[in-house]
């Protein structure tokens, strides 16, 4: 079940449509962002491809994949947490009508992380029948390779409300709570959102193998949900039931001392009581030998961290760090078993601990099963792919290490609380247009930041302001209009980027025409795009189109050569998917008639669409 040399899982195949199925709407939920990622997701969403070759990862193959979805998908982050890319994809103006930045506000002095892994995906058939899965993970919707876990439930809908499904529901309706009224895409988020919750509600998840008999979604830190932390895996009131374990195994990448001393003191102890810990050596080096004496701890080996190809899952890996980012609590006791699977870190806000009272938002999944398949030697057997001692064990039991030298975070801690109300600075943004020439305006609700702050559109990073009540960013290409800006803070010695997206009203009509055209520019690009379009294999489709093209030694196809090969594409489509040949028309729509050359194109399509009834108004690109 956990073995990390054989149970490996792929991301991409989580997210892939079951057969015969499409992506009808999705909602996802990530701490941090990484847009690149949303661009990789695409393909497995839209297309039902792995992402395993080359074939797709181009701009044409990416374009075709984000046009499928990004009117379908919705995904919620926190706020700062999208990560600064090196160069901007052309691709990324495209996805702003799919992020919505969660801001939670300020709590005694602190901020309050949103961080659930989850996805909410909604797949239909040309029956009109449905399937719908919830993912909830420990992975954030980033490129880390860090160790992870997730858990997947697929269901049906009934025609009453499932008890099971209430919380999944009741987080999604505060997801919509989360999106600004003044987003240019904030009524098509709203109406994925209230569709998805409102299906979920009458949804009965199954769940397959022997090892578990029951589930309880448990999210945190909104409404009355408080977490795992108001779980008996947390109860210490003396002479309970519920207090006292025999097994406890917990997986966590950050600690607090105070919550590891909860679960480590002796309250909790009966006769044969285990208690292990797993995390990462910089955590467990924040902690005292007296906090975890009742505990076996172990933390991965350093090989392993840093890659090495004679361990099992790290021959790609060789000199990129990796580490435990699982969130996983196991409790056994007598022959009942618990496991618990998330996003909550053993940390006070993770857990809901700790006089402060201020929790992120979190969603744990708790699996309910028999001591016979759940406890803390098979736990252990699997994750240790056999014994400690075994060669092929990525772990090592850990020692706390005390480190001499103290670390002044206080510039840091001013970068990150600066980057925090940066994100919650009321602001309006709006996009003015003067004859062809295009400039972005914002205003701000200024506050003290305490850092320096300086800001610039993702896709024109040439262009830097620093922060204040009004700034205009003037003679913006309209290929590069977004709503992503790339936000440079600093304080003393520490300077931190991250991109922050900021809403903005009046957008031109013509801006994803001019994203299309700047990624099918030529003739090649459209029928590249078009035979992806068109093939029921996108993949095999890419593959043919290149070693064709390779096969010529640097000559270009003839309009007429790539037209024919398209023609028998659509003539297959026509009986089988005739979508994709609206689809297709719909790219039309967008493409700029000088810079593509459309017209041979355009007159078959104008054959096929004829004869499927589409509407001459679906293609009007004069």
């Amino acid at each position: 079940m956990l073995r990390p040399d054989c149970d490996r899982i792929s991301y991409a195949s989580e997210l892939m449509p079951p057969p015969g199925y499409r992506l009808e709407r999705a909602v996802a939920t990530t701490y941090s962002l990484d847009l690149e990622t949303i661009v990789a997701a695409a393909i497995p969403l839209g297309l039902s491809q792995e992402l395993d070759g080359d074939e797709l990862r181009c701009p044409v193959g990416f374009l075709h994949a984000v046009r499928k979805v990004s009117d379908k998908v919705v995904i919620f982050c926190e706020a700062g947490q999208i990560k600064c890319q090196d160069r901007a994809n052309k691709l990324f103006p495209l996805l702003d009508e799919m992020v919505v930045q969660v801001g939670l506000r300020e709590r005694k002095g602190q901020f309050p992380a949103f961080h659930p892994k989850t996805w909410a995906l909604q797949f239909v058939n040309d029956l009109g029948e449905r399937v719908y899965r919830y993912i909830v993970l420990s992975r954030n919707l980033t490129f880390d390779r860090s160790w992870d876990v997730a858990f997947s439930l697929e269901g049906r809908e009934e025609n009453r409300n499932v008890t099971h499904s209430r919380p999944i529901v009741e987080f999604l309706d505060f997801l919509m709570k989360q999106i600004r009224p003044d987003g240019c895409a904030s009524k098509r988020q709203r109406h994925i959102v209230r569709g998805m919750s409102k299906a979920i509600a009458h949804v009965r998840f199954q769940m397959d193998g022997k090892e578990f008999e029951d589930f309880e979604i448990i999210p945190s830190g909104f409404d009355k949900w408080a977490g795992i932390g108001a779980t008996q895996l947390f109860n210490s009131e003396k002479w309970t039931r519920e207090c006292s374990f025999h097994d406890l195994v917990v997986v966590s990448p950050f600690l607090s001392p105070d919550v590891i001393r909860s679960l480590n003191d002796d309250v909790h102890t009966i006769k044969g009581t285990r208690r292990v810990l797993i995390t990462r050596q910089e955590a467990l080096n924040s902690l005292s030998p007296e906090d975890v004496n009742n505990f076996e701890v172990y933390v991965l080996k350093q090989d392993v961290v840093f890659g090495d190809e004679s361990l099992p899952g790290c021959e790609q890996l060789v000199g990129r760090r990796q580490d435990i980012h699982a969130k996983i609590y196991l409790r056994r006791k007598w022959t009942e078993s618990e496991l618990f699977i998330g996003s909550a870190n053993a940390t006070y806000r993770g857990v809901g601990l700790g006089e402060h009272g201020v929790q992120n938002v979190e969603m744990m999944i708790c699996l309910k099963g028999k001591n016979r398949y759940l406890n803390a030697d098979s736990f252990l057997k699997d994750l240790f792919c056999g014994k400690l001692e075994g060669n092929g064990c990525p772990f090592e039991i850990g020692q706390i290490q005390v480190d001499d030298e103290a670390v002044d975070q206080k510039d840091e801690n001013a970068v990150d609380r600066a980057i925090k109300k940066l994100c919650r600075l009321k602001s309006e943004g709006r996009v003015v247009s003067d004859d062809g020439a295009y400039s972005i305006k914002l205003k701000f609700v200024m506050a003290e930041m305490g850092a320096k702050v300086a800001l610039s559109p993702l896709c024109s990073p040439g262009i830097e302001l620093p922060l204040k009540s009004e700034l205009v960013f003037a003679n913006m290409p309209l290929d590069a209009l977004s709503e992503f800006f790339v936000a440079r803070v600093k304080c003393g010695t520490v300077e931190k980027p991250c991109v922050v997206k900021i809403p903005l009203n009046d957008m031109p009509e013509r801006r994803d025409s001019a994203v299309l055209n700047s990624i099918i520019g030529n003739k090649e690009a459209l029928y590249k795009y078009l035979a992806i379009v068109f093939s029921s294999d996108p993949v095999y489709a890419a593959r043919e189109y290149e070693r064709s093209a390779a096969a010529l030694g640097g000559e270009k196809h003839s309009v007429a050569y790539m037209l024919s090969g398209v023609y028998e594409e659509m003539l297959r489509t026509a009986v089988n998917d005739p979508q994709r040949i609206r689809d297709a028309g719909r790219v039309l729509k967008y493409l700029s008639q000088d810079v593509a050359d459309l017209t041979p194109f355009k007159e078959l399509y104008e054959v096929f669409a004829s004869v499927l009834k589409i509407p001459a108004e679906e293609v009007d690109n004069e």
